[in-house]
Parts: C-alpha cells; structure tokens; sequence
C-alpha cells in the first residue's frame, strides 16, 4: 500500500468521524464548537449560493484546513 493511498485513508477516515459537517458549508461558529440553529440558515445560504453561482463553494481549496483558513479569517 502506498504512503499516498494511505494518507488519503486516513484524511477520508478523519473527515467521516470528526467533521461536523460538510467544511464548505459550515458556518464559522461551528468550527468554534459555540453555535445554536441559526448555523443552518448560513448553510442554506452556501447552498443558494452554489446554485446562484453554478460553483462549489470554495472550489479553490484542496484540504479543509484551507476553508477553515478562509472561513474563520472573515
């Protein structure tokens, strides 16, 4: 097995057991761990926003500390 294969396992594994959810349409409380229901209207406007758009948001990141980065620097 290469070191490849297997550190893409282990991202895939951290992500389906640590991630709240999906990184590019969580609000920036839910990475603070300090949110209520109000995160799933930031959800749905991400969600309107792919649709308006036509693009995933953030497509330019290739790992999800990098939305982390973008979200939280906002």
């Amino acid at each position: 097995m290469s070191a490849q294969f297997t550190r893409l396992r282990l991202y895939l594994l951290f992500l389906l057991c640590f991630t709240p959810g999906t990184p590019e349409f969580m609000a920036p409380e839910v990475y603070e761990e300090d949110y209520n229901e109000l995160v799933d209207i930031y959800s749905f406007g991400m969600c309107i926003l792919e649709m308006v758009t036509f693009e995933y948001p953030y497509s330019e990141c290739n790992h999800p500390a990098q939305i982390y980065k973008k979200v939280v620097s906002v």
